[in-house]
């Protein structure tokens, strides 16, 4: 599997770091065992092949019981949002070390994490540090039902986290 991944990746990513990187969170999305996420991941998976337009909400979903750092970051967005239409990275960040201490880990993956929502067109940049939330919609039952029950199950038993589900139109 770290080969396939290698050489689909290797067409996006030139650096080896990054490369290894990448493939290590797709691999703990998708494939590495957690008794905590098995169940969600499966049915995740299951669903891809048969509703492959809704493959990014499915796989945003994983990555919000896999990666807690980026369930809180969009927790926070949806917080600031509701005060706000723009976001600021200054603003998110200062947030983000409020709840989780201020580490430069930290720094670097909040980074990362707009950046991958970025590329997921959840939020669009206007200006340098300046952010917009877009809203989609999502109108199949059953890509509904994984995206507000079995998600939101999830996160309820390994974090208090649910907010990202108020930027989904459901149909």
């Amino acid at each position: 599997m770290p080969k396939k991944n290698n050489e689909y990746l290797s067409f996006e990513i030139s650096s080896a770091t990054n490369l290894r990187k990448t493939r290590e969170i797709l691999m703990n999305i998708s494939f590495y065992e957690d008794e905590e996420i098995n169940e969600i991941r499966k049915t995740g998976l299951s669903l891809i092949p048969e509703f492959l337009k809704f493959a990014l909400p499915v796989h945003c979903c994983m990555m919000l019981v896999v990666y807690l750092v980026f369930a809180d970051i969009c927790k926070l967005i949806d917080r600031i949002s509701d005060f706000q239409d723009k976001i600021t990275l200054t603003q998110l960040k200062q947030k983000l070390f409020t709840e989780w201490g201020e580490r430069t880990t930290l720094y670097h993956y909040s980074d990362k994490i707009i950046s991958t929502m970025k590329e997921m067109s959840a939020l669009s940049c206007e200006k340098s540090g300046k952010y917009h939330i877009n809203k989609h919609t999502v109108s199949n039952k059953q890509i509904v039902n994984f995206l507000l029950m079995e998600t939101a199950i999830t996160l309820l038993q390994t974090s208090p986290i649910c907010a990202f589900c108020s930027h989904l139109s459901i149909v």
